[in-house]
This record gives C-alpha cells, structure tokens and sequence, in this order.
C-alpha cells in the first residue's frame, strides 16, 4: 500500500471514528451554558414562525442562523422527533463533516495540517452543540476556495460566515499583503471587495434585526445591562488571539525547530512582541475560560494570572515556526481579533474561535507539494485532543 493511499485511509477513519464519539454526546449531553435558556428560548421562537424569519430573536443569534437551525430541525422532525437543541447540534456536526471530507480533495500536508483546526478541543466541543462556529467555518473555507478557484460566488460565502459569526469577517484582511505584493489596482481591489463582504454580514445582521445593532429582546435581558451598557473594549482578544495562533504554529508552523531561532531579528522582533502582547494581557481584563478557572481554584488571583500570562507567552513563541505567508496570517489574525475586542467581556473560548479560520486559511495558503507527511503523530495528537473534549463533555460546564 502507497503512502498516499495510508495517509487517506488513516484520515477518513480518524473522522469516521471522531464522528461516532461526537454523535454520542451530541445526543446524551444535556444543554448548558448558551445553550441553556438563552438559545433554547430563540431556537423555539424561530421555529415557531418559520419558514418565515424571525427579526426580532429572543437572543444575540443571527436571524439567518436562526433560519438555518430550523429548517434542519424540520427535517429531521419530518423522520424523527427530536429536541431542537439536538436538530441545531446536527446542523454543528454535520458542517464539520462536511468540512472534514472537503479537505480529501486537497494535497496531504493541508489536509494533516487542517486536522489541527478540526481538532482544536474548543472547536470539537461546540461541534456537539447548538452554536453558528461550525457553519461559518465551513463557509469560511468555501469563501476562500471559491477565491482560489475564481468563482464568482466567494462574497457570498463570506457575507452568511460574518452573519453567522462576526469575528470571522477578519480572514478577509488576509487578501491585504498578496495585494501589496503584487502592487497592481486589480488585487488590491479583491481585498477591498473582501472587506466590503465581511461588511455587508454586519449589515446584514442589522437589517435582520430589525435595524438595531441588537435585538430588543436581548437588550432587556440582564446579561445586557450587566456586560453590554457599561461594557469597554476588551484589548486583551488582540493578545489572546496572537498567542493562541502561536500555540498552533508550534504543532503545524512550515520552519524546522532549528530554522526558527537561527535569525536573531525575528527572534527579537517577536520577544518585544509577545512583551507588549503579555503586558496587555496581565494588566487588562481578567480572560474567563478553562485556564484560568482551573489555576484559579487553588491559587491566588495575581499569581493564577501571572501563570496563566506565561503559558500564553510559551504559546506566542510559535510565530517564530512561520515562514511563508507570515503576513498573510498575521493579517488574519489582527482582522479577527479587532472585531473581537468590541466584546465587553474577555472569554478565552471566544478568543480560541477567533484564530481558527486564519489558521485554517494559512494552512490552505502557506503548503507546498513537497512537504513530507508524518502521519502518525499528528494523528496521535489529533486523538488525544478528542479525549480532552471528550472528557469535558462529562465534567465540563459549557
């Protein structure tokens, strides 16, 4: 058997078997965090005018979405009868499946160097819920493969993802450093129509609002008044989403571990970087997530936070693996995390999302045929990064 043929088949059955544990708990998990009240509330009331759409949701979720999720559950009620919790998380997983098996037709290197996207735990745990990541990473990737392949349908792609998910809009900042590159009117014009797209999805969601930025509904709940009325910029999604992109370049970055700290400027250009980056961290808002919750339980507040800094600065330390389209991703990333930081809140799984479809873009960007494969471990990582979900799934709280 040829390599490329073990390499396929070791790839579809990791997903064959990554999608029986998935469905598992996608079924027996019961809904909680955002899934709970707020979701379930704008899930019924969706469903209950639909096919019409719904402009006036009981939650912060867009109306297209709100669509989407019920005309998969009237599917499926049509065959079964099922919680619309349950027919929003199908929809999760039946994206990334569709995701998965998409990256069959690419080279090797992407499609090993994608399952670290694929199997971020974050991402594999909102795979078994109700929520619009997954689908607008799946139109991310059609968004840009449509750009690849001169389709003239990749705005479309791009407008429903920030629709769905609005930090996604920054991937379209990674059109910026090819124009600049090439130096002529045409390129440049493709990132200015990129960015007007991504704008356009922000609009969009709006208008599906009735106009308003958010919902009335939304704004009457006391999670508003809480985080949104008095709510300031939240700066440390800029530091979180650079270093969490880092954590990834460790694992799929193009330079050897040899090539990455032979050239001193670059090492200093990232050292002062990361510096700045972890300042802003450690002084600003404190992050929520599974990190700091877990460091938090035996340990006192600066000293947790300190940790917790340090980590994400070893994580940072990853940029020096990126080689080719360096700017391309850093553009990406820097897109996303600025519409982030208008959240009032500073959540680490937000900011874990944003990086995902820069990552996933680079990877799709950066390859090259002649990469070698080293299919074993990369599985292995990929396996073990399903346990950590899995194990969450049973004592997580999200």
């Amino acid at each position: 058997m040829n390599k490329k043929l073990l390499s396929e088949k070791s790839y579809v059955l990791l997903v064959i078997a990554s999608l029986f544990v998935l469905f598992y708990f996608l079924l027996t998990v019961e809904p909680r965090g955002d899934e709970g009240d707020p979701y379930l509330l704008a899930f019924n009331q969706a469903y209950s005018i639909w096919p019409g759409l719904d402009v006036s949701p009981a939650w912060s979720l867009s109306s297209p979405y709100l669509w989407l999720v019920s005309t998969t559950h009237a599917i499926f009620q049509s065959f079964f009868s099922l919680p619309i919790i349950t027919s929003g998380r199908l929809l999760s997983l039946i994206c990334w499946a569709v995701l998965a098996f998409l990256l069959l037709k690419e080279e090797r290197a992407v499609r090993w160097n994608a399952t670290f996207v694929l199997f971020n735990p974050y991402l594999l745990i909102f795979v078994t819920r109700a929520h619009p990541l997954m689908p607008a990473l799946l139109l991310i990737y059609l968004f840009w493969k449509g750009i690849q392949h001169r389709s003239k349908f990749w705005g479309v792609w791009v407008l429903f993802a920030v629709t769905f998910q609005v930090f996604t809009g920054g991937v379209t900042a990674m059109l910026l450093p090819d124009s600049f590159k090439k130096n002529n009117l045409k390129s440049l014009w493709k990132a200015i129509l990129g960015g007007a797209f991504a704008l356009g999805g922000v609009f969009l969601t709006w208008a599906t609002w009735g106009g308003g930025m958010y919902p009335e509904a939304f704004k009457a709940h006391e999670f508003f008044k809480i985080h949104h009325e008095n709510g300031t910029l939240s700066f440390g999604y800029i530091s979180l989403a650079f270093m969490i992109t880092g954590g990834t370049m460790w694992i799929i970055g193009d330079k050897s571990f040899r090539e990455s700290f032979f050239n001193k400027k670059e090492v200093l250009f990232v050292s002062v970087f990361l510096s700045l980056l972890a300042a802003i961290l450690y002084f600003g808002k404190p992050a929520i997530g599974i990190v700091d919750t877990f460091l938090a339980g035996f340990l006192p507040e600066k000293l947790a936070r300190l940790i917790l800094v340090i980590v994400f600065i070893f994580m940072g330390i990853g940029w020096l693996r990126v080689g080719k389209s360096r700017f391309t991703l850093f553009f990406g990333v820097l897109g996303s995390a600025i519409l982030m930081t208008v959240l009032p809140y500073l959540y680490e799984r937000i900011a874990v999302f944003g990086t995902l479809a820069p990552c996933l873009i680079w990877i799709l960007v950066a390859h090259t045929k002649t990469e070698k494969v080293t299919v074993g471990w990369k599985a292995f990582i990929c396996l073990l990064f399903l346990c950590f979900a899995c194990i969450y799934q049973v004592f997580g709280v999200l």
